[in-house]
C-alpha cells in the first residue's frame, strides 16, 4: 500500500528530482494541496499525486539534492591508529563493517548502526583500498633455490640455462623455453638477432658469480742499496754503483743482484 501525504511532507517528482513540492493542505474531498519554489498552489486527485510524486524521507526543502548511492566497499582509518593490531575498517554494505588486522584477515563483523557519527565528526575517516592495505604488515618475501631468475652473465650454458628467442618488446611464453645446448658461443642474454631479442634464465640455485675483473700487470722495477739495504722503485734516485737492481725468477723470488 502506498504512503498518503500529509500535511507539512516534502515529495519529489518521480521524474524530476529538482521538483520538490510541499503538501500544505487538502481540498473537500480530501485530496492534496501543493506549492512550488515558485509559490504556485496546485490541487492533485490522490491517485495522480501518489503516481508523480514520491516520499523522500530526508527531504526538507524545495533546494534539497538526492544524494548519490553509497558505494561498497569503502575502507575507513583512524587519523591515529586504532588500537591493538586493527589495521582498517572494511564496510562491505550499509548495515555492517569488518576490522581488519595488521595482517590482512578478517578480526569481526560489525553492525553499523550509529558509525556514521564516527565519520561525520572525524574520528573514521574514509580512504582509497591502496590507502589502507597500505597499513597492512608487509611479509617478507622468501626467495626460493628453484625461482626462475635472469641469467645476463654468461654464454646459455648446457643443461644448466633455458633461453627464448621473442619478439622485441614481448615476453616468452612458457612454451617457448628450450634447455640450454651448448650451441651458443657468444649470444648472451638482451643480444638481438633481426627483430628479436634472447633471453636467458636459470634457477636462482645456478646463478653463475660474475667474472672476476682481469688483473691489471703493471711493470715494476726495485733498486736496492748494497750497504743499507734500502729499496727504491724509482731508478732515477739510483745515481751511484752502491745501487743494485733487483731481479725476480718466475716464481717471484729474488734471485740476482745486478751489479
Amino acid at each position: 500500500m502506498l504512503k498518503e501525504p500529509k500535511a507539512g511532507e516534502w515529495w519529489v517528482d518521480r521524474d524530476e528530482d529538482d521538483y520538490i513540492v510541499l503538501v500544505v493542505g487538502f481540498d473537500h474531498s480530501e485530496d492534496p494541496v501543493t506549492e512550488d519554489k515558485w509559490d504556485d498552489l496546485d490541487a492533485y486527485e490522490m491517485a495522480t499525486f501518489l503516481k508523480k510524486f514520491k516520499y523522500e524521507p530526508d527531504c526538507d526543502g524545495f533546494d534539497w539534492v538526492k544524494p548519490e548511492p553509497e558505494v561498497f566497499p569503502q575502507y575507513l582509518i583512524h587519523p591515529r591508529g586504532f588500537f591493538g593490531d586493527t589495521a582498517y575498517l572494511l564496510r562491505t554494505s550499509k548495515d555492517c563493517y569488518e576490522c581488519i588486522g595488521k595482517d590482512g584477515k578478517s578480526q569481526s563483523v560489525n553492525t553499523w548502526v550509529g558509525c556514521d557519527t564516527y565519520v561525520r565528526e572525524g574520528h573514521w575517516l574514509q580512504v582509497t583500498q591502496a590507502e589502507a592495505e597500505a597499513l597492512l604488515d608487509k611479509p617478507v618475501p622468501i626467495e626460493s633455490p628453484d625461482d626462475w631468475v635472469t641469467q645476463d652473465v654468461v654464454v646459455p650454458r648446457n643443461n644448466i640455462d633455458e633461453w627464448a628467442w621473442v619478439i622485441e618488446g614481448k615476453i616468452p611464453r612458457e612454451s617457448q623455453w628450450e634447455r640450454g645446448n651448448g650451441n651458443f658461443k657468444y649470444t648472451k642474454h638482451g643480444d638481438k638477432l633481426f627483430n628479436e631479442i634472447l633471453h636467458v634464465r636459470c634457477r636462482r640455485k645456478d646463478f653463475p658469480k660474475p667474472p672476476e675483473p682481469a688483473k691489471t700487470r703493471v711493470e715494476l722495477r726495485l733498486w736496492v742499496h748494497r750497504f743499507t739495504g734500502e729499496i727504491v722503485h724509482d731508478g732515477s734516485s739510483v745515481e751511484d754503483t752502491d745501487w743494485l737492481e733487483v731481479l725476480f725468477d718466475s716464481t717471484g723470488q729474488m734471485y740476482y743482484l745486478k751489479d
